[in-house]
């Protein structure tokens, strides 16, 4: 990967952490962080930091029960994809960053 797509692949989480939304900006970071494995300065609240944890390790087990969960407590479907967005985009960032490390990059 050359420098100009690394910089394109790191400049993703900005404007997803950064912008408006509707998840409050501190529990998308921290969903962002959690997700890649970084401790945040932010705990996210039950039952989404359960969720973000589920989506980070074991995505293929979200079920519709995990939706309705988070609806009941007050998270619009807005909120459940930027916090989906926000984890999974930390993870994968994450794992970039360890394979180029790998290849001294």
């Amino acid at each position: 990967m050359n420098d100009d797509r690394q910089d394109l692949v790191r400049a993703v989480p900005g404007p997803l952490l950064g912008g408006g939304g509707e998840l409050d900006p501190a529990l998308r970071r921290a969903a962002f962080d959690r997700g890649g494995g970084r401790p945040g300065d932010v705990a996210l609240p039950e039952p989404l930091g359960r969720f973000v944890d589920k989506v980070t390790t074991e995505a293929y087990k979200v079920v519709d029960g995990d939706i309705v969960e988070l609806r009941a407590a007050g998270y619009r479907e807005d909120a459940v994809l930027e916090a989906v967005l926000a984890a999974a985009i930390g993870a994968g960032l994450a794992r970039l960053e360890i394979g180029l490390a790998a290849l001294g990059r």
